[in-house]
């Protein structure tokens, strides 16, 4: 129960920091404006299902390693390189710019500043600072790496491309709820092959999801996010 009320403080928290961040001149929201927003709707509906089918497939493999990574760090990192590939195919053959996927250069220095705001409280609130420390080594910073791309590639594809989308078709709120909820069933695949922490996981992504969803709101960059979800995911890994 401490790790739930634990989890729930740092969202509160997150979602307060990034409310007065929003504030800011520098995260002044230009809403993406899409000329056909129930076409660019369908298409990040496509980017989903793709993705779905990638998770279907991977977690119906019965030995999966990619290296030195876990079974679930493997697959995750596999659904999420997958998520990619037909945003990447989309934003080439449509001649969108990445702008349209979050990337957006004006914001990319105050995106940083805020995601690493965000990773420094969020260890500072589950009281990590000294087993980071001490616990520094290669192994935890190759799993800090690992995080850190698995992060962007997932907040790329639903934060990015899928959650704008939703949003100039269904409005932002709507837009914004769709795109966490598409985000969880992906997980799902995952989740279900541990059924004894697929109550705690499942809380997880549901929570994180959401907020990655309104700090997206929020900034209008991919990066903060990204970045405070990699570091609350790479705590995990310390006692």
């Amino acid at each position: 129960m401490d790790m739930y009320i634990l989890f729930a403080a740092e969202w509160i928290g997150a979602v307060a920091v990034g409310m007065i961040a929003g504030l800011s001149p520098k995260f002044t929201r230009i809403k993406l404006a899409f000329k056909y927003p129930r076409r660019e709707g369908v298409v990040s509906l496509g980017v989903f299902l793709f993705a779905m089918f990638i998770a279907l497939v991977i977690s119906s493999i019965p030995s999966l390693a990619l290296g030195s990574l876990s079974r679930d760090q493997s697959e995750r990192l596999i659904v999420a390189a997958g998520s990619l590939v037909p945003v990447i195919v989309a934003l080439w053959r449509r001649k969108q710019p990445v702008r349209s996927a979050g990337w957006s250069r004006e914001k990319l220095y105050a995106a940083l500043q805020l995601g690493m705001a965000l990773a420094f409280f969020s260890i500072f609130l589950r009281g990590k600072f000294n087993a980071v420390i001490t616990g520094l080594n290669s192994e935890s910073l190759g799993l800090l790496a690992y995080c850190l791309v698995m992060a962007l590639m997932e907040e790329t594809a639903f934060r990015g491309f899928i959650q704008p989308r939703l949003a100039s078709w269904w409005g932002e709120t709507a837009g914004w709820l769709a795109a966490s909820a598409l985000f969880v069933l992906c997980q799902l695949p995952r989740l279900l092959a541990v059924p004894e922490q697929l109550l705690f996981n499942l809380v997880l992504v549901v929570g994180q999801s959401l907020v990655a969803g309104y700090l997206m709101q929020r900034s209008g960059h991919v990066l903060a996010p990204a970045l405070y979800r990699a570091v609350s995911i790479w705590l995990l890994f310390f006692a």
